[in-house]
C-alpha cells in the first residue's frame, strides 16, 4: 500500500515537473496568444454590440362618461395598480407582437405609474428612437381594443411630448469582451498543457524509463542551438558541435564529461573495451553523443577509435575533418585487409575508422566474422572503441553488431519518441551478447 502511494507521489511530481518544462517552453506562446485572444475579444465585443434606446412617455387613462357606456368606477389608486400589470402582461406584450412587427419595429415595453395617482409612465426600448415612437404609436392605437373587457371603455392621453436621449442608454463592454477573450485562450492553453502532461508517452526525465530497462541515466544533455558566423558554409552549419572546441557551451562539456566518466567506471569494473551507440529512429543524436564521447574519453588521457559503422549514412570523418583514408571500413571488412583501416585524427589519442561514401552492402559488411576479428584486433590496441551505429528501431545493424561488442549505450530524445516504441526497440537486444551498460537522454 506504501509502495502504490510513494510510486503515485513520485508520478505526480514527475508530471508537476514536466507541466513545469511546458510552462517554460511555451509561457511566452501562451502570453503573445492571450493578448491576440484579447484583442479578438475586443473585435468580437465591438462587432455584436448593438446600441439600445429609451424612449419614455407619461400619459394619463381617461375613463369613457356616456348614456350606455361601460364605465368602471375605478379610484386613481385601483388604476395605478391596473394599468401597469395590464400594459405589461405577457397577454397584452403578446397581442401587440402582429402589429409591431407588420410595423417593421422590435423592442421591448413596461409600464409604471404614480402611486396613488392617474400618471403613468410608458418606456420602450428599441435600436433606436424612431423605432420606440412607433411602438408607442402603436400602443396607443391598440390599447382599448384589449383594455375595454377589464375596466371599461377608456382612453390614453399622452401628457406631454416623449423624452430621449440621442445617445445609446447601453455602453459597449470592451473591457469583459478582452477579459473573456484573454483569459479563454488562458484556459484553453491550460487544459492542452495538463493533458499533454497527464497522457504524454514520452521520455521527459530518467524516472521516465530508468525502472522499465533496468538500467541507469549516464547523462542528461541538453539541446545545442548552432550560433552561424558570418562566411560560415552550410556544411560547416551541418556539423556537430565538438567537447573540445572552445565555442562549444559549457553545460555541454559538463555533460559530456559526465556521460564519459560514469562509462569509464562501468567498463573499469567490468573490464569493457567495445562500446555500441545506438537508439531508437535517426535523429536522435546518437552520432553526437559517440564522437564527443570518444573525444572526451581521448582528452583524458584514453587511447580511443571511433568507428563509424553507420555505413548507410557515414558523417564522423567529415566532423573530425577526415576528407581521405587508404582504405574504407567496408572495404576492408570485404578484403580481410586491415593494416590501412585506421587513421590519426588531429585530436590527441583519437583514431578513426570508417567510410567516407555510403556502402550498399552496409549490412552485410557489419555482420561478417571480418568485422569481429578487425574489433578484437582494436581491443589489443585501444582502451575503447566506440562503435557509432545505424539506429535499432528500423535497421537490424545494430542488433548485429550487439553479438560483437562487450556493452551498449542507448540514446533517447528528450520528449521524442513513445515508451512503448524504445521498450519494443531495446528487447531486440535480450538476445545480443553485449550487456546495456545506461541510457543518455539527449536534445532536452
Amino acid at each position: 500500500m506504501f509502495e502504490k502511494k510513494k510510486k503515485k507521489i513520485e508520478y505526480l511530481i514527475l508530471k508537476g515537473g514536466y507541466l513545469r518544462l511546458l510552462l517554460k517552453r511555451f509561457g511566452l506562446l501562451i502570453l503573445i496568444l492571450s493578448t491576440v485572444g484579447g484583442i479578438l475579444g475586443d473585435i468580437i465585443s465591438y462587432s455584436i454590440y448593438t446600441p439600445q434606446y429609451t424612449v419614455t412617455q407619461a400619459f394619463t387613462i381617461k375613463l369613457t362618461e356616456h348614456p350606455g357606456a361601460n364605465t368602471a368606477t375605478l379610484s386613481d389608486n385601483q388604476l395605478s395598480k391596473t394599468i401597469p400589470s395590464l400594459l405589461s402582461s405577457d397577454t397584452f406584450v403578446n397581442y401587440m407582437k402582429p402589429y409591431m412587427k407588420s410595423s417593421g419595429v422590435t423592442g421591448n415595453f413596461i409600464v409604471t405609474s404614480l402611486e396613488h395617482s392617474n400618471i403613468f409612465y410608458l418606456t420602450v426600448v428599441s435600436d433606436n428612437n424612431n423605432s420606440c415612437i412607433k411602438i408607442i404609436d402603436n400602443i396607443q392605437s391598440h390599447y382599448g381594443e384589449l383594455a375595454e373587457g377589464v375596466i371599461g371603455e377608456s382612453e390614453m392621453k399622452f401628457m406631454a411630448p416623449p423624452t430621449y436621449s440621442n445617445l445609446p442608454s447601453n455602453a459597449p463592454n470592451y473591457t469583459l469582451g478582452v477579459v473573456l477573450g484573454a483569459l479563454s485562450v488562458l484556459v484553453i492553453s491550460a487544459v492542452i498543457l495538463i493533458l499533454k502532461a497527464r497522457f504524454t508517452n514520452t521520455v521527459t526525465s530518467s524516472k521516465d524509463i530508468e525502472n522499465e530497462i533496468n538500467a541507469p541515466c549516464l547523462s542528461t544533455i541538453h539541446q545545442i542551438y548552432h550560433k552561424r558566423r558570418s562566411g560560415e558554409s552550410k556544411e560547416e552549419r551541418r556539423k556537430i558541435s565538438n567537447v573540445l572546441s572552445e565555442n562549444t557551451d559549457l553545460e555541454f562539456k559538463q555533460e559530456i564529461s559526465t556521460l564519459s566518466t560514469n562509462l569509464d567506471k562501468i567498463c573499469k569494473r567490468k573490464g569493457f573495451k567495445s562500446i555500441l551507440v545506438t537508439s531508437t529512429v535517426s535523429g536522435e543524436g546518437k552520432s553526437s553523443v559517440s564522437l564527443n564521447l570518444a573525444c572526451d574519453l581521448a582528452d583524458k588521457g584514453k587511447r580511443v577509435i571511433i568507428l563509424d559503422c553507420d555505413l548507410r549514412t557515414p558523417c564522423i570523418a567529415e566532423n573530425l575533418d577526415i576528407d581521405n583514408v587508404s582504405i574504407q571500413l567496408s572495404d576492408a571488412i570485404t578484403t580481410g585487409d586491415f593494416s590501412n583501416v585506421i587513421v590519426k585524427t588531429s585530436i590527441n589519442n583519437l583514431y578513426f575508422s570508417g567510410n567516407l561514401t555510403s556502402d550498399p552492402a552496409a549490412f552485410e559488411n557489419t555482420a561478417s566474422k571480418g568485422f569481429k576479428l578487425l574489433v578484437e584486433e582494436m581491443e589489443k590496441e585501444f582502451d575503447y572503441i566506440i562503435l557509432d551505429s545505424p539506429p535499432s528501431g528500423f535497421l537490424g545493424d545494430a542488433i548485429e553488431i550487439g553479438e560483437i561488442v562487450d556493452g551498449f549505450i542507448y540514446v533517447i530524445s528528450h520528449n521524442c519518441i513513445s515508451k512503448s516504441y524504445i521498450l519494443r526497440s531495446l528487447s531486440s537486444f535480450d538476445e545480443a551478447k553485449c550487456e546495456m551498460l545506461g541510457f543518455v537522454i539527449n536534445h532536452k
